[in-house]
């Protein structure tokens, strides 16, 4: 097949999370060495990732820290000068399974698909490659002008559609996961995320927009494959977390409830909140305020949310975790288990021959952070090891881990602080990997310093740390 570094392009947008970029681009490259990568970055300043990028032959484009998602993609996909996209979020990882002959065939035979959306193993907390759920997003969309409704069913609640023949079937639907290839020139036959999303609701925007305005057809591909894995890192968990993006949604498109089988429905004017089927004649009567209020289910899009059930007088967590917008997961359920190989390897205390070869550098400007009591802080870490050496990161046996000390900057009197404070890595720790570290700002108001150093549970610390100082003020008043 010719050449894909002639066919397509990877693009991507990202905000605030080194890390996972990094991890992405290492994962591909080792696939395609060639292909061409656009990445849309949110960031004031020069990026951290600069001559990450140069290594790797990367383009990116700068746009400011507010400019939102749907302003990033845009500004991605406008540099693109192959016939394809390959779509994805910083946070997925490319394994062995992907194939990109299959869709990039389908595409070159057929003018009735643009858009082949794939399939997404989740991977949920820390990096557990033997352990994933099929992520499933794959849906039909109906407006209903009298109530105002959008209708968001599965592909699976209809018998399937399928399109085309041979070994690689694939499927009708109006909407797939930001995981997908699709032909480039859809956006000058009217396909835009509208830049007025900044965060949240844009997805549905863009697919509603390709359906209702457009001649793009959507259908999704099961064997397009890679994986996903969402690191929970404080500061990006407060950015995806915006509302407004839901209202907006529901007053461009004239709706008041977003029905999403088979998870239950949104009040748009609520933002995510989701809301299960009336039960009962009561229940049903109760939500329409005829009596009291009745329970439902409020959980964050977000994967590996605790789903907290609300009812009038009580609220009680139930055990599960929420794939996007799609299926729930129960932690009793059986995850689907086929170990791959992966761009992030597992921990072998073998390999850490000589700790003198690791090192830690905090990013921050001036080596100072500002918080204030109650904050929950995302703090930008590098981890060295001298080559040649490399140290998987994936805990087995042993576990390597990023932890944070904290001290009073005037005394030097260390805090005790529990494991909680450890934070998984998310690469492989060689010349240049970036990661990350959480810190609950717990402590009174004062001046401290933060040692970020490696732990080890066999060992403890292990004394190659980096230190900054942080400031924590009186918590602001609401």
């Amino acid at each position: 097949m010719q050449d894909l570094a002639k066919k397509i392009t990877l693009c991507f947008a990202t905000v605030s999370r080194p890390h996972c970029v990094q991890r992405l681009i290492k994962s591909i490259r080792l696939l395609h060495p060639e292909m061409p990568i656009i990445v849309a970055e949110q960031y004031d300043g020069e990026s951290p990732l600069k001559k990450f990028y140069a290594s790797n032959n990367v383009r990116s484009v700068t746009l400011p820290s507010n400019a939102g998602v749907s302003r990033a993609r845009n500004a991605a996909v406008a540099l693109v000068e192959t016939d394809y996209i390959l779509l994805a979020d910083d946070d997925f990882i490319m394994g062995p399974e992907l194939n990109l002959s299959a869709p990039l065939r389908i595409l070159d035979s057929t003018n009735s698909v643009d858009i082949l959306g794939g399939c997404l193993y989740d991977i949920y907390g820390d990096l557990d490659f033997s352990k994933f759920f099929v992520r499933r997003w794959e849906r039909l969309f109906t407006l209903d002008d009298r109530s105002k409704t959008l209708i968001s069913i599965a592909i699976d609640d209809i018998y399937p559609i399928k399109l085309g023949t041979g070994a690689q079937p694939y499927f009708h639907c109006d909407a797939v996961m930001n995981w997908a290839v699709m032909r480039t020139n859809i956006f000058a036959r009217g396909a835009r995320w509208d830049e007025r999303f900044i965060c949240n609701g844009e997805h549905e925007d863009f697919y509603l927009n390709l359906k209702f305005n457009t001649d793009v057809r959507v259908a999704y591909l099961p064997s397009l494959i890679a994986y996903h894995h969402h690191p929970h890192d404080n500061q990006y968990a407060s950015q995806r977390n915006r509302q407004e993006g839901w209202r907006l949604l529901g007053q461009k498109w004239n709706i008041d409830h977003y029905f999403n089988s088979p998870v239950g429905f949104h009040l748009l004017t609520q933002g995510e909140a989701i809301h299960t089927r009336s039960s009962t004649l009561e229940e049903f009567l109760s939500r329409a305020g005829v009596l009291p209020n009745p329970s439902y289910v409020s959980a964050s899009f977000g994967e590996g949310s605790t789903i907290s059930v609300r009812g009038p007088s009580s609220t009680e967590s139930v055990n599960a975790l929420f794939s996007n917008r799609g299926k729930v997961h129960f932690l009793n359920e059986k995850p689907d288990a086929s170990p791959p190989k992966w761009p992030v390897t597992e921990f072998n205390l073998d390999t850490l021959v000589d700790i003198k070869s690791l090192s830690i550098e905090i990013p921050t400007p001036n080596k100072h952070i500002e918080a204030c009591v109650g904050d929950q802080l995302t703090i930008p870490v590098i981890t060295r090891a001298s080559p040649p050496t490399k140290i998987g990161v994936i805990n087995a046996k042993h576990r390597i881990a990023l932890g944070v000390k904290v001290k009073r900057h005037s005394t030097g009197e260390n805090l005790e602080r529990t494991h909680e404070s450890l934070t998984s890595m998310i690469n492989d720790i060689d010349e240049c990997a970036f990661q990350y570290a959480n810190l609950d700002v717990d402590m009174p108001a004062g001046t401290y310093i933060l040692e970020i150093d490696f732990w080890l549970d066999s060992v403890g610390w292990l004394y190659r740390s980096d230190s900054v100082t942080l400031k924590v003020a009186e918590a602001k008043n609401h």
